[in-house]
């Protein structure tokens, strides 16, 4: 699992995690930003367990009468497709140099 998403009710609660989390000495990894393939607000961090949380806000829907006019998009694999803002990603899933790669074997006992 890359990261866990939680929505939140607006913007506001975006920047106000963000400065709290901040203040906590949280490890801010993405954000503050803008998603521009689905128009959302996000925030990413890192958690006590090492996981990457998300909250964003303003995710595009496609409602029923627009589906069938609707025409998926590519991005290419750049930071203008992660932010639209600028802001760059420290998730190692999200840099050039381990696009390639695949992730270690996971063995269970």
């Amino acid at each position: 699992m890359q990261h866990i998403n939680h929505q939140v009710e607006d913007f506001d609660d975006v920047m106000r995690s963000y400065y709290f989390l901040r203040e906590k000495g949280v490890k801010i990894v993405f954000g503050p930003g803008r998603h521009p393939s689905s128009s959302a607000c996000f925030l990413y961090f890192e958690g006590p367990d090492r996981m990457v949380y998300e909250y964003s806000v303003g995710v595009k829907h496609i409602l029923p009468e627009e589906e069938s006019s609707y025409r998926p998009r590519q991005f290419p694999f750049a930071p203008e497709s992660f932010c639209m803002w600028g802001s760059r990603p420290d998730i190692p899933e999200f840099r050039a140099d381990q696009k390639n790669k695949k992730p270690p074997l996971k063995t269970v006992a």
